[in-house]
């Protein structure tokens, strides 16, 4: 599988990403003509995606109101292409359908910056559906076996050393062995070239490549920004937790908290106790997970409802089956649905309560989810699902 993005790690941070930092959910579409994302997917070693629309095609409609929305969709694409989308009844639409013809509604082009067409395909498609798309655009794009045969034969320019480190994370391989390599033999670390190699190669924060990268960051910084190099750094670290749980080695979550430090923010204890939860919420240990989580959401969410939902939510997926864990969401959970009064808010407060065997409690809540859902045009239905769980009891 070539999205690096779907380790256990990535999926768990998502519930606990930081706000100030995190990119918006689902696609971010470039905003321009076609002519200047060519020269942008040149700039960034990109493809394009483009979506190919008409404003009456109910398919696109909800392509894009559901999957171009969608959080792990959005991270793909956002990570891997330049993505467009063109109205085909429009301008800059009917000039793309003079080269790139256009018979059905939508349809995806994937185009390399020099205008070669990778592929296309017409129809709509769910969001794992639409990601293995984007996945079969990159394998064409990289053509890595010819990559692998050139680094092979000796070619180290910077140029293609860049090339072969953004392929192989492209199609989910390791480049930190290109990288220390190349790096061992370069005297000056602080060359645009070097800088941008030690900045795309900053994957894990165990690794000599991410003493560089705090060695450098604000040259780094420089070349991108202080956002983007913390969210490089956050993420290093964040992988380096996924390893600590991957081969059960609680040094390495130290390590990479240790690690976290070193970056400039002042959000170490953020940090601490949500790498905390993420660990033990993996390795099932119930006390150390409640434990973090009380001082990050008292100390760090506060009152954010939106923040304490999506704790309560991740601990009913993980711990349901857990009363006691049940039992300290629940007041959470209350909270959230006093303080964001949104008919989610009130089922998960629902579900906290009918884990505990809490029943006539749970179908009070889940009534007054569904008394919001109606008022506030959401879906209804697992609301209804869960009522009628608590009366066939």
């Amino acid at each position: 599988m070539l999205r690096s993005m779907k380790s256990t790690i990535f999926t768990l941070f998502l519930l606990f990403a930081f706000k100030q930092v995190t990119p918006a959910q689902g696609i971010d579409f470039f905003h321009g003509t076609f002519e200047e994302a060519l020269e942008e997917a040149k700039k960034q070693d990109k493809a394009i995606f483009v979506d190919a629309f008409t404003t009456w095609c109910g398919p696109c409609k909800r392509m894009s109101k559901y999957v171009f929305t969608d959080k792990s969709v959005g991270e793909f694409y956002n990570e891997n292409f330049i993505n467009m989308k063109l109205d085909m009844e429009k301008e800059q639409g009917m000039k793309f359908g003079l080269k790139y013809p256009v018979s059905a509604y939508p349809t995806f082009y994937f185009i390399k910056s020099d205008g070669e067409v990778l592929f296309t395909t017409k129809g709509g498609r769910q969001a794992k559906q639409f990601i293995e798309l984007g996945e079969k655009a990159l394998s064409r794009y990289d053509d890595l076996e010819t990559l692998k045969e050139k680094y092979e034969e000796g070619e180290r320019d910077p140029k293609f050393i860049m090339r072969f480190i953004t392929a192989l994370k492209r199609n989910d391989e390791s480049a930190l062995k290109v990288a220390n390599d190349y790096l061992d033999e370069q005297a000056d670390m602080t060359t645009l070239e070097n800088l941008a190699i030690i900045d795309a190669a900053t994957v894990e924060a165990d690794s000599r490549i991410y003493d560089l990268f705090i060695e450098h960051g604000d040259r780094i910084m420089k070349l991108t920004s202080k956002e983007e190099y913390l969210e490089k750094g956050r993420r290093a670290c964040l992988a380096t937790v996924d390893k600590a749980i991957e081969f059960n080695y609680e040094e390495l979550l130290e390590e990479a908290q240790s690690q976290y430090e070193k970056l400039p923010t002042d959000d170490d204890k953020v940090f601490e106790w949500e790498s905390n939860m993420i660990y033990f919420a993996a390795r099932e240990e119930a006390g150390d997970y409640m434990k973090n989580a009380k001082r990050y959401l008292k100390k760090h969410v506060g009152n954010d409802a939106n923040q304490i939902n999506e704790v309560v939510e991740f601990m009913i997926r993980k711990f349901k089956d857990n009363k006691d864990v049940m039992e300290f969401a629940s007041p959470y959970a209350e909270k959230a649905a006093e303080f964001g009064g949104l008919a989610e808010y009130h089922l998960n407060h629902a579900y906290t309560l009918y884990y505990q065997e809490e029943y006539q409690e749970a179908k009070v809540a889940a009534e007054k989810a569904l008394e919001l859902a109606i008022e506030q045009k959401s879906a209804p239905n697992a609301i209804r699902a869960l009522i009628n769980k608590i009366d066939q009891r």
